[in-house]
């Protein structure tokens, strides 16, 4: 099963900004992989896990794919520059590297300083979102007891967002989430980001001595927010 061209060029992109400023690990690699889970096969899924560990690999696919349709552009480079903050700011190194790929697209330097300006909040709002599903997987409605505020201010550190935005995620959850609006902003995503949202949760129901009531929570979120069962298995297994 061959992945849609959209598919490759969103890999490619956030491969060469995650490559721009140190190197790749697995756990990185497994996460942007989640993305297009459910449109490539073991073997295609193995044979992107070895490219995106490649950045030269990568550099050279980014001026060798054919041209994806102009309405993607947008969501590619936006996703790709989400993947520019995991380390909680972002380098010169990366701006550079998106307008490379920016450059590739076809894409003005004056659209995508518009597009740039605006993704800064829309990169908080998912932030928000992860953390809250984070809340709702340790705790389902409930308040968070003191065992699970640990998990999430450890969770929140690996969050996409600044430094100074995850402290602000901390003191957010003091705040009972509810499961079914977050299933429903879930559910207002790409496809692409839910995906990547729940392998971000994949490792919460670990961090808790209530695994198995969070592994179930963590399904039953990602079922809310219009996963398949057949993609939450393979998200969740890897």
């Amino acid at each position: 099963m061959a992945l849609s061209l959209e598919s490759q060029w969103t890999i490619v992109a956030c491969g060469v900004m995650a490559h721009a400023d140190g190197v790749l690990d697995g756990e990185e690699c497994d996460l942007l992989l989640a993305m297009v889970e459910g449109e490539a096969d073991a073997e295609e899924y193995s044979a992107w896990l070895s490219t995106i560990s490649d950045r030269a690999r990568l550099e050279e696919m980014l001026v060798q794919l054919p041209s994806p349709a102009d309405s993607a552009h947008r969501e590619i480079l936006e996703t790709a520059w989400t993947v520019a903050v995991a380390d909680g700011e972002r380098t010169d190194a990366e701006r550079e590297a998106l307008d490379r790929i920016a450059t590739q697209l076809g894409v003005e330097g004056v659209q995508l300083e518009f597009w740039r300006e605006a993704w800064t909040e829309g990169q908080h709002a998912l932030a928000e979102l992860v953390t809250d599903a984070a809340c709702v997987v340790l705790a389902g409605d409930a308040p968070l007891d003191s065992d699970a505020r640990k998990v999430i201010r450890e969770f929140t550190r690996s969050v996409l967002t600044t430094d100074a935005h995850r402290e602000e995620l901390v003191g957010a959850t003091a705040i009972p989430k509810r499961a079914e609006e977050v299933g429903r902003r879930l559910r207002g995503i790409p496809k692409r980001r839910r995906q990547w949202v729940i392998k971000t949760l994949a490792g919460v129901p670990g961090q808790t001595s209530r695994r198995e009531d969070a592994q179930r929570r963590l399904m039953e979120l990602g079922a809310s927010g219009g996963l398949s069962a057949e993609v939450l298995s393979s998200l969740l297994a890897r």
